[in-house]
């Protein structure tokens, strides 16, 4: 492929430094800095070390939150928090909302007296929300390490990542119900009332 000189206009060939016609020095052409995608992939692999277990899925979901460089609300569901709720926010390392969804329902059962509804309301709530709470949990930790400074890889698996001991907990909870259920307490009877005891059957 040739080039044209700027300033005459006479074509050349590709390492040509000056135009052989009237002497004018080609510019050099710059190819795209390797920066910007370079740095989209440096992004991206800090998102999956710090999403830990299950980026993929997590990566693609996030795609439905983003709009060009604009985040939007979407509904997604996911199984794991409505099944196992509060628990599932503390395997993620998301404290806060998983002291929400823990209070949360039983909170409303003692103001509200629903009954079992505020379990059922509370834990549709965490299957449609966690996705885009997650997403912005990471999103909002990332950028807090990355204005920090300091070596981002050595703590990306120590602040995101998963608990793995939550899963344990969860499994002595299940273990504990059902040992209540199995055992309930015992009610306490008192004892009958005895006889009266009548003045003639005193011995003299």
């Amino acid at each position: 492929m040739t080039k044209l000189c700027v300033s005459c206009g006479r074509k050349l060939e590709d390492d040509a430094r000056f135009c052989s016609d009237c002497g004018q020095r080609i510019p050099e052409e710059k190819s795209p800095p390797a920066s910007d995608s370079s740095r989209v992939s440096s992004e991206q692999q800090d998102w999956v070390k710090f999403l830990g277990p299950g980026s993929a899925y997590y990566l693609e979901q996030f795609k439905r939150f983003q709009v060009g460089e604009n985040d939007r609300f979407a509904l997604t569901w996911n199984w794991y928090p409505f099944l196992l709720g509060w628990l599932w926010f503390l395997y993620r390392k998301m404290y806060l909302y998983a002291a929400v969804f823990a209070v949360g329902p039983f909170l409303s059962m003692y103001v509200l007296g629903w009954g079992i509804e505020p379990l059922l309301v509370w834990g549709m709530a965490a299957g449609g929300l966690s996705n885009y709470l997650y997403y912005g949990h990471v999103k909002r930790s990332l950028e807090a390490l990355r204005d920090h400074g300091g070596a981002l890889e050595q703590v990306l698996a120590d602040v995101g990542g998963v608990q793995p001991y939550v899963w344990w907990l969860g499994v002595g909870m299940v273990i504990m119900f059902l040992w209540a259920i199995i055992n309930p307490p015992q009610e306490e009877h008192p004892p009958p009332n005895q006889p009266a005891v009548l003045e003639g059957d005193y011995k003299t």
